[in-house]
């Protein structure tokens, strides 16, 4: 069954349907911390492995939407639903679960500027909302599920056969150990930067630093973030642009989880996402020729020198022929 949750501003957690989320919503911290760096850069969705507490590996997607409302001061929700992809139809009837709980909470809840001071004061009251919208949106589920099917057609496949590489890091135990830039990104995140210092490589810095410490806390928490997509306005062609973010262990295309000592090949692109899979399988055996990965990490970062350089030779463009 999906689990829901909100969360205030990107680490309070006001309210979960389950023990199970309340670990995934520390994924969703650390993706709106990266997002939160990009102009106008809105968290999507998240895609994870849970591999503690479970039966069995599976896909999980995490939906994330933003509501910001304004009174006497600004008070910012972050909505959340996590599903197992085999267990609903398609993303659309993620997405319809989740709206739906939104709606039903604003309903019940009036959002002023003491909001989050009454929910401190009578937490007890907004747990049983909560509980009671979640129950009453997964008793619509059905319904929703027999409407679609009734509904379904075969959609032609649309999405852009082409990826677009912008950025990618290596990094194992929360530390990059080599990242490379593929296109200049720096216009579109916000960073504070002097005269003296190079735009370039604080931006390369916080990123690798921010993907790297979101990919391992994953691990801590029992589960294996495999990608992470957000949306953002490109100010220049005034269009929305979409970011997606791949994680893969570096020397295993077989194996999709990442574990707490694993070195971690981190992919930024756009335009295709599947495609991310696909590079990784082409080089992946790149990885493998420096002989760098065989063994565990020993804190050495020197070690890894050479790998700054395999980075630079992976092409900018990804075609599906």
């Amino acid at each position: 069954m999906p689990s829901m949750g909100i969360l205030e501003r990107g680490d309070n957690i006001l309210w979960s349907s389950s023990i199970e989320i309340t670990h995934y919503l520390l994924l969703v911290k650390y993706a709106i911390s990266f997002a939160q760096n990009v102009r106008d850069g809105r968290l999507d969705e998240i895609g994870h492995i849970p591999y503690q507490g479970v039966e069995r590996l599976e896909n999980h997607v995490l939906f994330v939407r933003t509501k910001t409302f304004y009174d006497k001061q600004e008070i910012v929700l972050n909505f959340c639903l996590d599903y197992v992809e085999s267990e609903l139809h398609d993303k659309a009837s993620a997405m319809q679960l989740l709206d739906l709980f939104i709606d039903k909470i604003l309903e019940r809840v009036k959002i002023k500027g003491k909001l989050i001071e009454r929910i401190s004061e009578n937490p007890a009251e907004f747990e049983r909302v909560g509980d009671d919208v979640y129950r009453e949106v997964m008793g619509t589920r059905q319904l929703m599920a027999e409407i679609e099917t009734g509904f379904m057609l075969d959609a032609p496949d649309r999405r852009e056969k082409t990826m677009k590489l912008l950025f990618s890091a290596v990094s194992v135990q929360g530390l990059p150990i080599a990242s490379n830039f593929y296109e200049d990104i720096a216009s579109h995140f916000r960073i504070s930067v002097s005269e003296s210092e190079d735009a370039h490589s604080i931006l390369e810095n916080l990123i690798s630093a921010q993907l790297s410490t979101l990919s391992y806390e994953s691990t801590i928490q029992g589960t294996s973030c495999t990608y992470l997509s957000l949306k953002f306005t490109d100010f220049f062609s005034f269009t929305e642009r979409q970011l997606t973010v791949n994680f893969f262990p570096v020397n295993d295309t077989g194996r999709k989880t990442l574990f707490q000592d694993d070195f971690s090949f981190i992919v930024m692109s756009e335009g295709d996402p599947e495609l991310a899979h696909v590079f990784q399988a082409s080089v992946t055996p790149l990885f493998a020729q420096t002989g760098l990965f065989t063994e565990k990490f020993s804190g050495e970062v020197t070690k890894y020198s050479a790998v700054k350089t395999l980075l630079e030779r992976f092409p900018k463009t990804l075609r599906d022929n």
